[in-house]
């Protein structure tokens, strides 16, 4: 970035870079060093340590698909950071990292807000209650529309699943072994049920 090629930008509130390495600048590219500066996820260290970037107050990093992060003890992966959509996802990295992770009752929000942004909720992602014995009941919200596979698996203590009335598809054994649900009320929206979905849920009458 040429020498002076902001100066005078007294009003400059946001910067926002793509490239993961830092580019080279002169301590006078920028007039002030008060704007906020975005870069790439997992580049913020990089910037924070490189001549001239290291002098603006806040860097921030993009928030890229596949971030996670945990909010009232629901976990959740942004699906599009561009679309504001997220799924309910397991503890940790893997889903066998964690169990019973989620306990008693669970209530799922139609949003969620991460990075001062405002996500919705349209998922249960694949083994995101995967055996969590302990779980009694889930309430999903109303915008949610897939169950993926073996999202509920071996939770077989749950006895209550408040579906959303949106909800387009339900997983390959996404409810496989849940032994105490005892009824389930599907919306019309439904329009696949994958295999085994309901697979050993010895209490369905």
């Amino acid at each position: 970035i040429g020498y002076i090629a902001f100066w005078g930008c007294e009003s400059l509130a946001s910067i926002v870079l793509k490239g993961v390495e830092p580019p080279t600048a002169y301590e006078e590219s920028f007039y002030t060093y008060e704007a906020v500066l975005t870069v790439p996820a997992g580049a913020k260290s990089a910037y924070q340590s490189a001549d001239v970037w290291k002098n603006f107050k806040t860097i921030e990093e993009l928030i890229a698909d596949g971030s996670r992060f945990e909010r009232d003890g629901v976990f959740y992966k942004v699906l599009s950071a561009d679309a504001k959509t997220v799924e309910v996802t397991f503890k940790g990295e893997t889903y066998s990292e964690f169990t019973d992770e989620y306990t008693g009752s669970v209530v799922i929000p139609q949003t969620v807000v991460y990075e001062d942004e405002i996500y919705s909720v349209v998922e249960i992602g694949e083994y995101a209650f995967h055996n969590c014995p302990s779980l009694k009941s889930v309430s999903l919200p109303k915008n949610l529309s897939h169950i993926r596979k073996r999202a509920f698996y071996g939770c077989s203590s749950l006895s209550s699943v408040s579906l959303s009335s949106n909800l387009n598809t339900i997983g390959e054994r996404a409810f496989y072994s849940c032994s105490s649900l005892a009824s389930i009320n599907l919306p019309n929206s439904v329009t696949f049920i994958d295999e085994r979905a309901f697979y050993e849920c010895s209490s369905l009458a």
